[in-house]
Parts: C-alpha cells; structure tokens; sequence
C-alpha cells in the first residue's frame, strides 16, 4: 500500500500513460449534487474527494474482519493509509482527522519559516 500510496502523489518514476492515469482516476466525475450533504462530497473515478479545508482524494473498505483507509492531499504531498484487523473500526474518519492535522501543521510550519525568512531580511537590512 505503501508504494501504490507513493505512485499516487507522483513520487515514484513511472511511465507517462501511468501518471495520466492516476490523474483521471482523481478527477471528479460531474453528478448531481445532494442539498443534505453540506460538504458537497464528490466522486471521482474511485475515489471519494471532499474539501477538508484542502481537497482530499480518498477510499475507505472493510470486510467482516478488516477496515482500510487510503487518503491523500495532492496539493501538499501528503498521504496515509491504515490498515486494521477488525471490520467493525470506521478507519476513515481515523484517516481524515490524521490528514487534517498533517495539512494544518504542515502550512503553519510554511508559514512560520516564511515568517522567520522576512524577520532575517529586515535583520540585514
């Protein structure tokens, strides 16, 4: 999982018609929206996205003794998976709460170092 995880956010060599291809299967398919669903979930060739604040691609299964969960956010390079032994564990909402404080943490960190890079160059000025 973890490779087909890295294949999904580009970070593996792989012929063009592949990456082509992993692009169309995250592209959203039009559908008709549903006014209950207030964050507009979409689906894209298997993948569930939703705007979480950023777009996250994601599929979750289960059978009657294991759950998965496969999530990623391409615009920041982040991705996890989970994988457990008990059907009865609802391991998305896990994923997604993950993915959130990676997302989050990962642009305050930007911003914090962006933060830091203008103090310097007003220091040298």
């Amino acid at each position: 999982m973890s490779v087909f995880l890295a294949a999904q956010l580009g970070e593996l060599s792989e012929p063009p018609a592949l990456r082509d291809a992993v692009q169309l299967a995250q592209t959203e398919v039009p559908m008709a929206s549903d006014p209950e669903d207030p964050m507009q979930h979409k689906q894209a060739q298997a993948w569930e996205l939703r705007q979480d604040p950023s777009m996250v691609v994601d599929k979750n299964g289960a059978l009657n003794n294991t759950s998965s969960y496969i999530g990623i956010v391409p615009d920041k390079q982040v991705g996890t998976v989970i994988l457990t032994n008990r059907g009865d564990q609802y391991v998305a909402k896990v994923g997604r709460r993950i993915l959130l404080r990676l997302t989050l943490t990962k642009e305050i960190a930007l911003q914090k170092l962006q933060q830091l890079e203008q103090l310097e160059t007003l220091e040298e000025n």
